[in-house]
Parts: structure tokens; sequence; C-alpha cells
């Protein structure tokens, strides 16, 4: 079971938030009510030489969850108005199947799939701005002792969103990145990649998605262990 109380800045009519990379703002709802959740789960897993396999499955009853709704200016770039408000009844449920498999020393493999049924238990209609499906994979190759490259996947699927008050059905999307970590000494590690290869803007896509994706981004950095 869980509590959430909202945050100062969900009560707050003076506080505002710059949202979706300045495509609408959200102001804050002194009516809202607390979030209360109960969550239940069961899982398995299986383990062999070199692979494992595992299933999860879920569900969370939730009451007063907050989400965001338009208010204003709705699908205007720049001038909508979103405010956080309570559904009463929601009903979060899935399965989550990952596995990993390492078919030589230096490669691996591993993989994961979630499926979500996200209700509104009110309406009946799904809950906003959550995917039914998504995916994540990941192929690394240790080329040399202490160097490794990583090519990450992931895919979000369809999902709902509300515009005037209506659903609105979005396409999913995938996203790539790709990383290499060599290990300078036993402690420190030197790391360099690119996330989002393909340059994914979903703004030029539809202007209803409310995440705004920075498009592609090269990074260097160092880790340390202590």
């Amino acid at each position: 079971k869980a509590f959430k109380a909202p945050s100062l800045k969900q009560l707050s009519l003076d506080y505002i938030t710059v949202a979706a990379g300045g495509r609408f703002i959200i102001t804050g709802n002194p009516d809202l009510k607390p979030e209360t959740s109960t969550a239940y789960e069961a899982g398995a897993s299986w383990y062999g030489k070199g692979w494992q396999l595992g299933a999860t499955l879920f569900q969370s009853d939730l009451h007063g969850l907050v989400q965001t709704i338009c208010v204003e200016q709705c699908g205007v770039r720049g001038r909508e108005r979103r405010a956080y408000v309570n559904v009463d009844r929601a009903r979060i449920r899935g399965v989550e199947l990952n596995g990993a498999w390492n078919p030589a020393e230096s490669l691996s493999l591993s993989a994961s799939y979630t499926y979500v049924d996200p209700r509104n238990l009110g309406t009946g209609q799904e809950l906003a701005e959550r995917p039914n499906h998504s995916v994540k994979g990941m192929v690394g190759w240790t080329f040399l002792p202490g160097s490794t490259v990583n090519l990450r996947g992931r895919y979000v699927g369809a999902q709902t969103v509300i515009q005037n008050n209506v659903p609105v059905r979005l396409d999913g999307y995938d996203l790539w990145s790709l990383d290499l970590s060599h290990r300078l000494t036993e402690r420190v590690t030197l790391k360099a990649g690119v996330d989002n290869i393909f340059r994914k803007r979903l703004s030029e896509d539809s202007a209803l998605y409310t995440y705004a994706e920075p498009g592609r981004i090269f990074f260097v950095g160092l880790g340390a262990g202590f």
C-alpha cells in the first residue's frame, strides 16, 4: 500500500511549470487530494548456463491518481494550459518479460518487454500518456579487456492523449543509443557515446507528444569507484 501527497507546485495556483520543451504550461490546483494505491505483483525467474528469463505480473489499484488535463488553448503550441486533477479510481495492470543471453564470453544480449493496460475505472477510458507496449534491448561487446561497446534500443508504443476532452491515439516511436566504456585503472572508467542516434524529434511527428525528446546528444564522462 502507498500514500502520496500532492507536491507544493501541484497545489499552488501561483506555481507555473513550463513542460514538453515549451509546448504548454501546467498550473497547480489547491483542491488536489492525495493519491493512495494498493499494488500486487507476482514473478518468476529461470536461470541457465549463460542465460536468464523472467516474467512478472503486476496490478495497481489507485484512488485519486494525479494527472494533467488541458483547460485552455488546447493544442496551441506555447499557449496551451494544463492543470492537475485527481482521477477518482484507476487501475494499472500488466506483464513484464525479460531475458539475457551470453552466447560468447565477450558478447551479451538482453531485452525486456512490458504490456500495460492503464484504465480510468470511472470513465472506462485509457489513462492518458501511458503507452501500452514498450521494449528495451541491448547488445554489448567487450572487444578488448576493459573496453566495452553497447548498442541500446528502446521502443515506446502507441499511447492515448486527451485533446479538447477527446481521446487521441499517438503512434509509437523508437530511440537508439551507442556508448563506449574503457577502464583506465581499476577504479576509473572513461565513458563516451551518443544518445538518439537518428535524431528523433517527436514534435515533428505531432505537437501532442508531451515529452520533448532533445535530439541527438554526444557525451563524455569519467566514472570512479571506491
